[in-house]
């Protein structure tokens, strides 16, 4: 089967994005999307291409944006797919990468209000996404592009 590249799985999760991001249909393509399964394809994605950092960064702002202000409807699949651990990677694979440090954290930021229980779905260690943040924020203060 044919497996699309780094750029192709980065411009998914941009399509994801604008569709949710649409004021007529937002609520309707996210709940569409979240029941066909994008969460799931976009992780494939990110584990797909770990090296591309544009592949990470589409990925990371379409699961953002499907989570969106649905956050705490949405937050247990999400928390399900292992979709956080793959955005911690992301941002530890890429610790150079102004941009890929300022979505990383963004989508991370809200990890400290997901309720206990779904926080043990998703399995991630807190103290570990706590220092990769605060790495990530001490290596790119002042950085335009973090911003």
């Amino acid at each position: 089967s044919h497996c699309p590249g780094p750029l192709a799985a980065g411009r998914a999760g941009l399509l994801v994005r604008r569709l949710c991001e649409a004021e007529e249909a937002g609520v309707e393509a996210g709940d569409a999307l979240m029941a066909t399964g994008a969460v799931a394809a976009l992780v494939v994605a990110m584990r797909a291409f770990p090296g591309s950092v544009e592949a990470q960064i589409g990925c990371i702002d379409g699961l953002s944006f499907l989570v969106g202000t649905f956050w705490f409807d949405r937050l247990n699949e999400v928390a399900k797919t292992g979709a956080i651990g793959e955005i911690l990677a992301a941002v530890q694979h890429h610790p150079k990468d102004p941009r890929m440090q300022a979505r990383g954290l963004r989508a991370l930021a809200s990890y400290g209000r997901w309720p206990e229980h779904v926080k043990e779905v998703a399995g991630l260690d807190p103290v570990t996404v706590l220092r990769c943040a605060r790495g990530a924020m001490e290596a790119h203060t002042g950085h335009a592009e973090a911003a």
